[in-house]
């Protein structure tokens, strides 16, 4: 069948599309960080929401199914037979603040998973792990239309940072500094709310565990 323009026009018009910057990345505070976070003075305010202002990029979550070759009568031709899937890190990078707040709530993350390291004083670390349902949070990924309204959401749950890359600095280098942080998880859950406010969305608790709770943005 020809490419016909005047339908191409009017599967845009109907359906529409979404702007690749339009998102914004809402990240919940673990359990093992809300006393630090609550003894510390943050100058911006709220740390998670004032965080959703500096994540400028992030890979949504993928997945793949990991299969084998199953032949169902022995010969012939063979059939792709799923039997696990396997979830990937994601990415997500973001501006650093004048008091370099966000990339001490990371750091100050990762060493409460595993203590790697004394901190300031002159002591042993115990290069031991927490306990994963202490040191492991929530983060929502929101998609809007083009009227900011919120048309999808991704929840990704028992979430962790497992890794912060390291930030080249150079004195020929007058761009903004920013920095990646690579984020673990145990499942996640893609929604579509159409032309539904995010405020009218309530959150979905399918295991009933704390860990579940979604945020609004």
């Amino acid at each position: 069948m020809p490419f016909n323009i005047e339908k191409f026009k009017a599967n845009l018009s109907k359906f529409g599309y979404l702007d690749n910057n339009s998102f914004s990345v809402f990240v919940q505070t673990p359990p093992i960080l809300l006393g630090d976070i609550q003894n510390r003075v943050i100058a911006s305010g709220n740390i998670a929401e004032s965080m959703s202002f500096r994540i400028d990029q992030v890979r949504a979550p993928g997945v793949s199914l990991q299969s084998i070759d199953n032949n169902s009568y022995g010969v012939g031709q063979t059939q792709k037979q799923p039997y696990n899937a396997q979830i990937q890190e994601i990415t997500i990078s973001m501006l650093g603040d004048h008091y370099c707040e966000f990339w001490q709530y990371w750091y100050n993350w990762t060493r409460a998973i595993f203590e790697f390291n004394a901190g300031s004083t002159n002591g042993t670390p115990s290069y031991s792990s927490s306990y994963k349902h202490d040191y492991s949070s929530v983060v929502m990924i929101y998609f809007y239309d083009h009227f900011g309204n919120n048309v999808q959401r991704i929840s990704l749950f028992e979430c962790f940072p497992t890794s912060i890359r390291e930030i080249p600095m150079s004195w020929g280098d007058p761009n903004l500094m920013r920095f990646s942080v690579s984020l673990a998880y145990s499942e996640y859950v893609v929604e579509s709310f159409g032309n539904s406010p995010t405020q009218q969305q309530s959150a979905n608790n399918i295991r009933g565990s704390a860990s579940r709770i979604t945020i609004n943005p």
